[in-house]
């Protein structure tokens, strides 16, 4: 060819040799380095998963620890204003989802008789705490 300088012969097979040579030494490097990404790739996907879960299980803890304070707060100031409440009543409360029973509990306010509260929870009462879980589903990180 012109324009190129030609190899002779006899170095070409040497020459050959050591860029083969070089070129697995090169990919035994990235491989190594490849196999470093993948174990810190790995351990950052353990950590996140990890720190993802805690989150939920806090979040979800917190969305159950708050309806329960609500619906004890709930039952208490309705006993206060009609008396004893009856545990089929506290239980149907304990069974509402955290944004019902904020609306009872200011809706409790204008009870005047037992009837009120019994009246109030056949109308809204369809929806139970299942729905609670969709308030931590909504406060995912």
């Amino acid at each position: 060819m012109p324009g190129y300088a030609s190899m002779p012969p006899r170095d070409e097979q040497p020459m050959g040799q050591r860029v083969r040579e070089k070129v697995e030494e090169a990919m035994k490097s990235i491989t190594s380095w490849e196999l470093r990404g993948r174990e810190i790739g790995r351990l950052e996907g353990k950590i996140e998963g990890w720190f993802k879960g805690w989150i939920e299980g806090w979040m979800e803890g917190w969305v159950e620890g708050m309806l329960e304070a609500k619906c004890e707060s709930t039952i208490k100031l309705l006993t206060w204003r009609l008396g004893q409440i009856s545990q089929g009543a506290q239980k149907r409360i304990n069974q509402l989802p955290l944004d019902k029973v904020d609306k009872l509990f200011d809706a409790a306010f204008d009870f005047e008789q037992k009837s009120d509260l019994d009246a109030w929870l056949r109308k809204h009462a369809a929806i139970r705490r299942a729905a609670s879980r969709g308030d931590a589903e909504k406060m995912k990180v």
